[in-house]
């Protein structure tokens, strides 16, 4: 299999200039959304660009990642110029391995779809403020996209000299096709008209250009930039060839538009990055439910089931006078018995409901604060049964009194998060804007 890409960027309607960036390449293909001024966020996106474009050979999934981690370094160490200060970039790119499975790595709020027959995946997950809101369920996914602080990213390229960096190991076939952009597309039309062009526009070159002018006829308030990938097959597959790839033209129902706008389509396997090589044939696999930690469905294997094996009772024999007797004395130690029994019941019983117990209370985070210092706390904010929170992080230099009326309203009502990964993104988020408060000071 090969990949063939195609980018198409626009400056939009209202912007002077396009600090977007894009590359497609036979190796690899990019998206970068730059910020920090008219230069800063143009030398950004390019720079990041520049770093995946020298890529000539089949790269391992780590390398992969390694290139993201170097171009993060790259852009930061730029930044300490008095002119580029403050810049940074979001950053989506994929890559095809050896093995025929597709590497998507991204930073920030720039994003990968997958569409597959008629149905279109959001890969990848959002760095975003509002995006944190959406995963402690304080704003919903159509508030996101007029919230006030939608622009605002919790981690993006070039902000500091280390980042973390996702990764989505995908299992593909020829006649997948992916869609890399900028949030300029994303927030301007929604997620059924991005999947119906993708579907009706069958070159991915005019793929790309038809979603662009798509915004354009729309307010376009910000840069657009579009990178459509197909999968394609090769002579060196022997499972599907080129014809077997549908070529007719497909056309959304009505059923199918509303799983769409519903936002639960049917999408393609992510695999586990241990078993990306081992793919189940095609009788081996069932569809599961889409998982909290993945857009997509986790490709699954039945399990093997022993056959039972018939169970015959053993004979009994007549018991004689001698066993009568026994059998009285045994009536003491049957009693003893029966009563440690209980005593081990109640015991597991007590031992359940404490583990129980600790480990719902254990399921919750938020950001509250220790005198005027914010920390993060594990467990429920008011207690449960006998249970009180845990701090678990306290950030020193970070003080309610220094934040913004927002938020210190925010840590004031302890809202939760589904884990500590986010709620201590989330704090470091309001340090970050703290010392932006007091470097614009």
């Amino acid at each position: 299999m090969r990949l063939q890409g195609y980018v198409v960027t626009d400056v939009g309607n209202a912007r002077e200039a396009n600090q977007d960036s894009g590359f497609a390449g036979e190796r690899v293909i990019i998206v970068a959304d730059g910020m920090g001024g008219h230069l800063g966020g143009d030398v950004a996106s390019s720079l990041v660009v520049s770093k995946f474009k020298d890529i000539e050979e089949t790269v391992t999934p780590q390398e992969f990642v390694d290139i993201a981690v170097e171009a993060n370094k790259a852009v930061h160490s730029a930044s300490m110029e008095d002119e580029l200060a403050g810049m940074g970039t979001t950053l989506v790119a994929m890559t095809l391995h050896d093995d025929a499975t597709v590497s998507v790595v991204n930073i920030g709020d720039s994003r990968a779809y997958w569409l597959r027959g008629n149905y279109l995946a959001q890969v990848t997950n959002d760095h975003s403020f509002v995006q944190e809101l959406i995963d402690c369920n304080q704003i919903t996914p159509e508030e996101a996209l007029v919230h006030p602080k939608r622009n605002i990213l919790t981690r993006a390229v070039g902000i500091g000299p280390d980042v973390e960096v996702d990764r989505f190991p995908l299992s593909v076939e020829p006649g997948d096709r992916f869609l890399l952009c900028s949030d300029g597309l994303f927030n301007e039309i929604s997620e059924t008209e991005i999947a119906r062009l993708l579907v009706e526009t069958k070159d991915p070159q005019e793929a790309a250009q038809v979603l662009v002018d798509a915004v354009l006829e729309t307010e376009a308030r910000d840069n657009v930039t579009a990178a459509v990938i197909d999968v394609i097959a090769t002579d060196d597959d022997d499972e599907i060839s080129i014809e077997e790839i549908p070529t007719e033209d497909v056309v959304f129902n009505d059923e199918e538009l509303a799983a769409l706008e519903s936002n639960d389509p049917y999408p393609p396997s992510i695999l586990d990055e241990n078993d990306a090589a081992d793919e189940s044939s095609e009788d081996e696999q069932v569809e599961t439910e889409p998982t909290e930690e993945s857009p997509a469905l986790a490709e699954a294997k039945p399990v093997a089931v022993a056959e039972s094996s018939e169970i015959t009772a053993p004979e009994v024999e007549e018991i004689t006078d001698v066993e009568e007797k026994a059998g009285k004395t045994k009536d003491g130690k049957k009693k003893f018995l029966g009563l440690f029994t209980l005593a081990l019941l109640l015991f597991a019983i007590t031992s359940s409901l404490y583990l129980g117990a600790s480990w719902y209370n254990n399921q919750t985070w938020f950001i509250g604060q220790k005198g005027d210092t914010v920390a993060v706390f594990n467990g429920k904010k008011d207690g449960f049964l006998w249970l009180k929170a845990k701090e678990k992080k306290l950030f020193p230099n970070l003080k309610v009194s220094d934040l913004t009326e927002d938020s210190a309203k925010f840590v004031a009502e302890q809202k939760s998060f589904p884990s500590f990964e986010k709620a201590d993104s989330f704090a470091q988020n309001l340090q970050v804007r703290v010392d932006d408060l007091d470097s614009d000071e």
